[in-house]
């Protein structure tokens, strides 16, 4: 008997262990769970009070990455109704329709995005044989991309840098004849103002040439070239060291081109853009004209260099016949027999802002007469006319203000009437005195007084 009571004892006691423990665990629960839902609560709102939406950043990223790459993002602005921040469920509510709107909004920029990587890889492929006429014979697309583009510009995606070059080379005016148009307009050679007259024997320092219609500004204007000799620098050891003139041919090749065939020394020659005058009679009038110059050097043979003395230009690109140092052009012991239109013979400089006018020294090498000039035919560039096909995105901006609810108001108490009214003297040195009236109540007449007084 005994020993039934002790093992109904022993689980009498497992039992109420086990009821203890899940009362234990139901009060801490109890205890945590409005905890975890005031800290859920707490994310609807930030600290400024305004509503936490999760995926904002990621669609304010997604946004500008689809523009970075080209997609047109038209941005919509909707407002939402006020809300108060104790209005819970209308915040969650809120913030899911915003988020699931947001969801939307980032899927669809993404797609435009893959859309529009897929037209900026059309676009390129025709932006890169835009280049084949100018990069022909031997030029190469690399160092070219890298002559035209700055070092952080080459970070960029290979269709993003090859657009960069587009704008470059559209925006640069290349300083070569591209029309027939092109002729000598005016000069002043050792006094001589004529140009029919073709038998100067010397250019000398401050003479002068000017042709007109050379090209065309990136604006479209027609520019004329004014190339005015400003020193003359003999070779070493060479007999004639006049530091004045030097011995010029002007009707040999071309005598419509700013191509020159002159004596064995060192020039420096000044280069003023000049725009044309729509009088074409008029040589006189000379009127600066800025512009973006690409500037090309034909026929470095022979040990004979290039050099910008004035102008801000990029580091130089050169064919691969001439070697780079520093900005001057230095050719190799080679000779261009096609007097300018070999490419391997020359070198290029891109101004890094617009300028009216350039001066630069060309260096003689062997000891023979030069031949030398600026631009070739060879160097024309066109720019694509299609334009790059563009994917729409519309996103909308939502707003969802929040305001504090406001404290409700304390009612107002009104104000006990005060039946004592104070005496106001209207001397102000009398002191106030409050009159307290006292009610007047009549005497009770005793029994005697009220039969006399009936008798009577």
């Amino acid at each position: 008997m005994k020993k039934l009571d002790c093992e109904v004892i022993s689980r009498m006691k497992k039992i109420i262990n086990n009821l203890f423990s899940l009362a234990l665990t139901a009060s801490l629960l109890v205890s945590v769970l409005p905890c975890q839902v005031r800290a859920e609560e707490a994310k609807l709102l930030d600290d400024k009070g305004q509503l936490v939406i999760s995926n904002q950043a990621k669609l304010m990223e997604k946004i500008a990455e689809a523009k970075d790459i080209g997609v047109k993002v038209t941005e919509q602005d909707q407002t939402n109704k006020n809300l108060y921040d104790t209005e819970t469920e209308k915040l969650k509510e809120a913030k899911k329709k915003i988020e699931e709107s947001y969801t939307t909004s980032i899927n669809n920029l993404d797609n435009a995005i893959n859309e529009q990587k897929k037209n900026n890889a059309a676009y390129y492929e025709k932006l890169k044989a835009s280049f084949a006429p100018f990069l022909k014979d031997g030029w190469d697309f690399e160092k070219f991309k890298n002559f035209l583009l700055t070092p952080d510009e080459q970070k960029l995606s290979e269709e993003l840098q090859v657009k960069k070059m587009m704008d470059r080379m559209s925006g640069l005016s290349i300083v070569t004849s591209t029309s027939n148009e092109t002729k000598l307009i005016a000069k002043n050679i050792g006094g001589n103002t004529d140009i029919n007259t073709k038998n100067e024997d010397y250019f000398t320092v401050n003479d002068w040439l000017r042709y007109g219609k050379v090209f065309k500004s990136a604006n479209g204007e027609w520019v004329d070239l004014k190339i005015t000799l400003t020193a003359v620098e003999p070779m070493q050891g060479q007999a004639d060291q006049d530091t004045k003139k030097v011995n010029f041919v002007s009707d040999k090749y071309r005598l419509n081109e700013p191509f020159f065939f002159y004596g064995n020394k060192h020039l420096t020659l000044k280069v003023d853009f000049l725009k044309h005058n729509t009088d074409e009679t008029d040589t006189k009038t000379e009127t600066p004209i800025s512009i973006l110059p690409l500037i090309v050097f034909t026929d470095i043979d022979g040990k004979q260099a290039v050099e910008i003395k004035e102008g801000d230009f990029n580091a130089p690109l050169a064919g691969s016949k001439v070697e780079v140092e520093g900005g001057k052009c230095t050719s190799v012991d080679d000779q261009d027999n096609t007097q300018g239109s070999n490419k391997n013979f020359w070198a290029l400089y891109a101004g890094k802002h617009p300028m009216t006018s350039f001066t630069y020294k060309f260096y003689q090498g062997n000891p023979s007469d030069v031949y030398q000039g600026l631009g070739g035919k060879d160097v024309v560039y066109t720019a694509p006319t299609d334009k790059l096909e563009k994917v729409d995105c519309v996103v909308t901006i939502i707003k969802q203000p929040v305001e504090k609810k406001p404290e409700p108001e304390k009612p107002v108490e009104p104000e006990k009437p005060n039946d004592e009214i104070p005496y106001v003297p209207s001397d102000p040195t009398e002191p106030v005195v409050t009159e307290v009236v006292e009610p007047k109540v009549g005497k009770v007449a005793k029994t005697g007084e009220l039969a006399n007084m009936a008798s009577g």
